[in-house]
């Protein structure tokens, strides 16, 4: 009887450390809280995000992952996004509210940049255009969050001439939490991940000059 007991709180223990680390989801929807008109109304086209971080590419991870959440002996389980979609498809929404938040009009495309830049920009009416890259994205969260990131944006003219590249990129920590780290995560990961495509896009002197000059 004091052996069954023994396991039973055991395994009680395991589910308790390990059940505030499954299924863990963080929700992106960036509102930009300035507005400018430095864009002054111009089309840019935004190219469908490239995402290159290496365990996506190898298929390791799904598309939708940004990170891993441990349980209490440090264990990872998997982090993705809330609605499933694609990460990709959440750094091209932000980019194009980030975008159209400093005055630009924005046309998102679906495909990644080709072999022919320009008549991509023709067709859809635009006096630029804009690619990013995604080389890493990653939380990893026990108590505080290492953030770890690398994206890097380019800038086209209408006949495919690149005129701007810049890139941001580094490793992190936040300051999480000891009671609730899931609920730490979940607030303090996508506002990080928001200030930083703002640093490289509407915040950015190069690329704003590059798709306004």
């Amino acid at each position: 009887m004091h052996r069954t007991s023994t396991l039973v709180l055991s395994l009680l223990a395991v589910s308790i450390l390990s059940g505030c680390a499954v299924g863990n989801q963080h929700a992106f929807n960036y509102v930009p809280t300035e507005k400018t008109e430095v864009g002054n109304g111009r089309v840019v086209l935004l190219f469908a995000v490239d995402d290159q971080r290496p365990y996506i590419v190898k298929g390791e991870e799904p598309l939708n992952f940004v990170g891993e959440q441990r349980n209490g002996y440090g264990m990872p389980f998997n982090v993705t996004t809330a609605d499933g979609r694609p990460f990709a498809a959440v750094v091209q929404e932000t980019v194009e509210r980030d975008l159209e938040a400093a005055g630009f009009s924005v046309t998102a495309a679906a495909d990644k940049p080709g072999s022919d830049i320009a008549s991509a920009v023709s067709s859809a009416n635009a006096t630029r255009a804009l690619a990013v890259v995604m080389r890493e994205f990653k939380s990893d969260t026990f108590n505080n969050i290492n953030f770890d990131y690398d994206f890097e944006a380019v800038v086209y003219d209408a006949s495919g001439k690149e005129l701007a590249r810049d890139k941001i990129a580094g490793e992190e920590e936040l300051k999480g939490s000891m009671m609730n780290p899931p609920k730490a995560a979940k607030q303090k990961v996508p506002a990080e991940f928001y200030r930083k495509i703002h640093s490289l896009i509407a915040g950015n002197q190069k690329i704003v000059q590059a798709l306004t000059n």
